[in-house]
Parts: structure tokens; C-alpha cells; sequence
């Protein structure tokens, strides 16, 4: 066979491999978008929980799940409703699940969030390891969650009797802070460890 021919026939072949089309035709390997679809399934899941239709909007989480296993949106949506509801079991699942594939700039209010699932349970070492989390993970990111996290730490190193460093979460609060609310829970939690320590004294 000569070289000739045989471009001729292998050219042949790929034409009709690709079903009459050039292999790098878009519409010969275009593949569905599946973020996309996700993310409308997302959208459809906060509405629906903003409506008030929780078992649709779990449903619509659990689907945008399915559709995109690495949305982390999708698993602090349905963890936060499942927390909401009293599905501590399931709620802690998702939040595990939100803290693992989350992409960087998602990664200190995944651990926020459930460092707050922790916190309400009074289960104060979980919830610190969280805040800290959340706090190195926002070094770049969003100013007033890493402030929320440093005052959550704060309330749950102040139960874990760690008044120093509880002390130091506050202060960064009330230096780092110009928002009235954060500054007087800031100034309630110094309170309160200066009544503990006197209480221990007595």
C-alpha cells in the first residue's frame, strides 16, 4: 500500500468514525454541562427553603448532589436544613461532606458553619477546631466571618476553660471590629470570664 492510499483510507475511516463530521466538531463531542444543571438545582433548593418547602428543597439539594458530587453549596445547604430540622445525624454528615470538597474560597464558611453545628450541640473542642479552620483558611478572604469565627472561639474556649486564649479572640474582636453588636458580645464574654475567675477565687 502506498503512503498515498493509505492517508486516502485512514482519512476515509475518520470521517466515518465521526459520523460524516470533523472530529473536532463541537457537536460531534459535545458533552451536557452538568455544572450548570447543578447549580439550577441549587437555586431551586434555596428557593424552595426560603419558601418554606423543606422536604422539596432537601430533595433539590440531594439532586443538585447527585448531579455535581463536588458542589460544596449544595452540601452546606442541605446540612444547615437537616440542622435545622433536627437531623443532627445527617446534618453532621453534610457538613463533613461540605468541609471536604470545598475549593479554597469556600473553605472558612463551610468550617464556620460547622464549627456553629458543634457549638450548639456543646461540643466545644470540635467548634474551636472549626473557628480555627475557618480563621486560617479566611487569612485572604472575608474580614467579618474570620471576626465571627475569632468571637464563636472565643465562647468556646471560654467553656473549655482556656480563658487566655479566649481572651485573646476577644480582644482581636474589639481592635478588628467596628460593628456595635459584635463589639458588645465581644465585651459580654470579657465579662463573663472576669465573673469566672472571680468565682474560682472565692
Amino acid at each position: 500500500m502506498t503512503r498515498l492510499s493509505f492517508l486516502v483510507r485512514f482519512g476515509l475511516l475518520g470521517v466515518i468514525l465521526c459520523g460524516g463530521f470533523a472530529c473536532g466538531s463541537a457537536r460531534a463531542f459535545e458533552s451536557p454541562n452538568y455544572q450548570d444543571e447543578a447549580l439550577a438545582r441549587l437555586a431551586e433548593a434555596e428557593a424552595s427553603e426560603r419558601q418554606g418547602d423543606v422536604e422539596r428543597a432537601l430533595a433539590m439539594y440531594r439532586l443538585a448532589i447527585d448531579i455535581e458530587p463536588t458542589l460544596a453549596q449544595a452540601y452546606l445547604g442541605r446540612a444547615r436544613l437537616c440542622d435545622k430540622t433536627g437531623r443532627l445525624g445527617e446534618a453532621e454528615k453534610y457538613y463533613a461532606s461540605a468541609v471536604y470538597v470545598a475549593a479554597p474560597d469556600l473553605k472558612p464558611l463551610c468550617h464556620y458553619q460547622r464549627g456553629l453545628f458543634h457549638q450548639r450541640l456543646r461540643r466545644h473542642d470540635p467548634a474551636a477546631s472549626d473557628f480555627t479552620a475557618a480563621i486560617e483558611a479566611s487569612r485572604k478572604g472575608s474580614g467579618d466571618l474570620m471576626v465571627e469565627a475569632h468571637l464563636h472561639r472565643a465562647y468556646s474556649r471560654i467553656e473549655l476553660l482556656r480563658w487566655e486564649d479566649a481572651s485573646q479572640d476577644i480582644e482581636f474582636v474589639l481592635e478588628s471590629s467596628g460593628d456595635a453588636g459584635m463589639r458588645r458580645r465581644a465585651k459580654e464574654l470579657k465579662r463573663e470570664i472576669e465573673r469566672r475567675r472571680r468565682a474560682l477565687r472565692k
